[in-house]
């Protein structure tokens, strides 16, 4: 007992290794920037691929695809809204992706708030997946809240500007993107070419986002595609 009142610890502060941010983590490292941002692109695939994600919201509500319900099983008929478009709150593959794609977003303004200013391909990366979140955010739900950073005051609330900023945001961060990121193929990582075409999927679909008429998104879209045919990396497979 006299050893182990002379000895033992009074320090209870923990170190916790399985949480990256800013406090534990040395983001003027590039390698702890890369984690940082890994966390943010898994976010991706969860967006479009976990339970009651985005695939699920747009291709049930179609003739796509379908799931059964299962009598007895009980998760089958969650699907049966999306089959007969009865939108509300209690269709869950409304509220996961709007989720799943905001965390993505504060991920990718944690890592851009502390990334050098001469580290360009680095905020590109960063930059193209909070674009592709808030592409997919604008065109599921139209006018949301944008918030680029995360150093913001206690109590501070996004605002909605409205969906013609959103997407004026998104043809600046996907132009930012197309010209400093490189033209590398690593797997899971935006390039160029990725990019535009981001730019082209957004010029292609500008009349409906924007309630216009005008032929100068279309012309922008083919102007990407055709960047990227004559890049000639890419080619179409010969059998389909």
């Amino acid at each position: 007992c006299c050893t182990m009142a002379t000895s033992s610890c009074t320090d209870l502060n923990e170190t916790l290794y399985d949480q990256l941010n800013d406090m534990n983590v040395d983001m003027t490292d590039e390698n702890n920037l890369s984690l940082m941002l890994g966390a943010a692109v898994a976010q991706y695939r969860y967006l479009v691929e976990d339970w009651f994600g985005m695939f699920h919201l747009i291709e049930e509500s179609t003739d796509q695809y379908m799931v059964p319900a299962r009598p007895g099983v009980g998760w089958g008929d969650a699907y049966i809204n999306l089959h007969k478009h009865n939108w509300g709150t209690e269709v869950g593959q409304i509220q996961n992706p709007w989720d799943i794609a905001y965390r993505g977003i504060s991920y990718c303004n944690i890592v851009l708030d502390s990334m050098p200013e001469d580290n360009l391909e680095g905020q590109a990366q960063a930059r193209f997946f909070r674009a592709m979140f808030y592409y997919h955010l604008m065109d599921m739900f139209g006018n949301v809240p944008l918030q680029t950073t995360q150093q913001v005051e206690p109590g501070y609330l996004p605002t909605q500007p409205g969906v013609d900023k959103v997407y004026e945001f998104l043809v600046t961060e996907f132009q930012f993107v197309r010209d400093n990121i490189g033209d590398s193929n690593n797997f899971g990582w935006a390039n160029k070419n990725a990019a535009r075409m981001a730019l082209a999927k957004l010029y292609l679909n500008k009349n409906v986002y924007l309630g216009t008429t005008g032929n100068d998104g279309f012309e922008d879209a083919l102007d990407e595609v055709n960047d990227i045919i004559d890049e000639g990396v890419y080619a179409l497979a010969p059998k389909y």
